[in-house]
């Protein structure tokens, strides 16, 4: 049985370059769920490649199995960009095999934007909205306050500061942020900046 699988491997090699050309996208730090259909009495056996021959298993830094490999449904947790080539092979209980090939594509994760919340201020005074940035620098963001929105360009640092003066309670959020590697359109978790208003002013008295 071994010598048979071993001569089939090639020819399956063959069948699966022409076919699996692009398979799945994920970025790095994803956790994907991979799974064929489960039968009583099979055996599963899950690897994964970082190159097309199937003879260089990936390492645990650059993916990792969060199942045991023995499942038939195993999530994995791809934590490097690269290409890589995954195979599961399975057995019945006559002895009799299988095997099933795919490709995916990991790329570098989308930058993130994360806007701590911030404390109350007083009406007319200036607030520091603390935005911590994920992914490879410069940076430009887009900050919206529920009716504008303001784009900071070519920010170096992380967190970044931004001054804001509402004169009334307001809603702020990242809605896109972009690093060297590409853009991110998912709009951050909105956080609420509570303006107190001061003490009503009066004429002053002489008795």
């Amino acid at each position: 049985m071994l010598r048979l699988i071993l001569v089939m491997i090639p020819v399956l090699l063959a069948v699966v370059s022409s076919t699996a050309q692009t398979g799945l996208v994920l970025y790095e730090g994803q956790t994907y769920e991979l799974g064929v259909q489960e039968f009583p009495g099979y055996t599963y056996d899950w690897r994964i490649y970082d190159e097309p021959t199937f003879t260089h298993e990936a390492t645990i830094d650059e993916v990792e199995f969060l199942d045991p490999t023995t499942h038939p449904t195993v999530n994995v947790l791809w934590k490097k960009a690269g290409t890589y080539f995954y195979k599961i092979t399975v057995n019945n209980e006559n002895g009799c095999m299988n095997l099933k090939y795919g490709k995916a594509i990991v790329t570098v994760s989308l930058p993130t934007a994360t806007i701590s919340p911030p404390s109350p201020i007083c009406q007319g005074d200036t607030a520091l909205l603390n935005v911590t940035l994920s992914g490879q620098g410069p940076w430009s963001i887009i900050l919206f306050d529920g009716v504008n929105s303001i784009s900071y360009t070519n920010i170096t640092v992380s967190p970044y500061l931004i001054p804001v003066n509402p004169l009334t309670t307001t809603t702020f959020q990242i809605t896109k942020v972009t690093d060297a590697n590409g853009t991110n359109s998912t709009p951050s978790q909105p956080v609420n900046l509570t303006i107190k208003p001061r003490p009503l002013s009066s004429h002053i008295y002489q008795y």
